[in-house]
């Protein structure tokens, strides 16, 4: 869990440093800050799918194993 709020922590600089350097107009930033958050939010959002995907998967093999016994 850890390395999730250092990957997003760097994304989030990452964008932060991108709009300080930008040379592009306003509405144009606005527009492509809009459609980074979207896509982090995103994949975020399927990181955590496979997390717990992985989590039920291990669960249900110990139990698996715990009455296979």
């Amino acid at each position: 869990m850890k390395a999730i709020y250092i990957i997003l922590g760097a994304c989030a600089a990452g964008i932060c440093i991108g709009l300080l350097v930008a040379p592009a107009k306003g509405n144009e930033t606005r527009k492509k800050v809009a459609e980074t958050t979207s896509d982090l939010a995103e994949k975020l959002k399927n990181l955590i799918v496979k997390a717990k995907k992985a989590k039920e998967g291990r669960t249900a093999d110990s139990f698996s194993n715990a009455v296979h016994r």
